[in-house]
């Protein structure tokens, strides 16, 4: 089932906070554009079609970087919250619409393609330099290194500028989990298993991984990583922004985690449901398998009356 991307960003554009803020026309068709054009390029009936780093994840990116900007507004510097919603947008939609490229080459171009589409809207505050150079280092800071023991570090964050929306972006692509729960974690770390894969990962390949996101949720959202981020782009408030970020997201993280820490534990009726999802699942509903064993791990892990 395609996506009405536009309908979709609507939506998003309406959860805009701040009475004082709104999202601009232009940055809208920027963003819809955008996501159709991933959509042709890496969607499911696309030559290269890709799990992960396709549409919808992009959507997802910008509705994650207008509910964190939310919350960091109140905490942004006056010269920082001038069209920061407009930069969700356009970068949360443009952050990934290269990926033909190696890490950090796909970021560098997608930034690129960014800028170029903000100038040629030639609407006020979005065709500037300062808007150019915003987009392009926040979508600089979605760039993910993998060390040797298997971490995944977003080596831009803390570099270069301190402005916040660096921090939204990094943040709202790669902590989808954090801030949406386990069904985001079972939807993504699917689609990403596939998609590295060549859409063909065995069965123990995809238990691992997901499985392994106990791990990545330690790794990713311990409080020493996310303070130190948070010290870097706003260093007179951090315990303020760590608690306000704590209050809207703690709760994900522990359910996900201890579900995934159960996956990690080997449990036989667990392999089970996740081979019974996979057989289950036709080819053309591949989309739909994360959804399916989040479904049905849930009830494994839900006792019944």
């Amino acid at each position: 089932m395609s996506i009405d991307f536009e309908r979709e960003l609507a939506d998003i554009a309406d959860m805009v906070e701040p009475p004082e803020c709104e999202v601009s026309p232009q940055a809208i068709t920027i963003a819809a554009e955008s996501l159709y054009a991933i959509d042709e390029k890496y969607g499911p009936d696309s030559d290269h079609s890709l799990s992960f780093h396709n549409g919808p994840h992009s959507l997802g990116v910008t509705r994650r970087a207008v509910r964190l900007t939310n919350i960091l507004y109140p905490y942004m510097r006056p010269q920082h919250r001038v069209g920061i919603y407009d930069l969700d947008f356009i970068g949360g939609s443009m952050h990934d619409i290269e990926q033909d490229l190696e890490p950090g080459e796909n970021e560098r171009v997608s930034g690129e393609q960014a800028i170029a589409c903000a100038i040629e809207a030639d609407v006020p505050g979005i065709d500037t330099p300062a808007f150019s150079k915003r987009l392009f280092d926040g979508i600089q800071a979605t760039a993910v290194q993998m060390r040797e023991n298997g971490e995944v570090v977003q080596v831009n964050v803390q570099n270069g500028t301190h402005d916040p929306f660096k921090f939204v972006m990094s943040f709202g692509d790669i902590n989808g989990i954090a801030m949406e729960g386990s069904k985001r974690m079972f939807n993504d770390a699917t689609n990403l298993c596939y998609e590295i894969h060549g859409g063909e990962p065995t069965l123990d390949q995809l238990y691992e991984f997901l499985s392994n996101q106990a791990v990545f949720l330690r790794q990713r959202l311990n409080d020493g990583r996310v303070k130190s981020d948070i010290a870097y782009y706003f260093p007179n408030d951090i315990e303020d922004v760590y608690q306000d970020m704590r209050a809207a997201f703690h709760t994900n993280i522990l359910a996900a985690h201890g579900i995934a820490k159960s996956l990690g534990d080997r449990r036989p009726e667990l392999q089970g449901a996740v081979s019974a999802a996979i057989k289950g699942i036709g080819v053309l509903d591949r989309a739909l398998l994360g959804d399916v064993i989040s479904k049905t791990i849930h009830s494994k892990l839900t006792p019944s009356d």
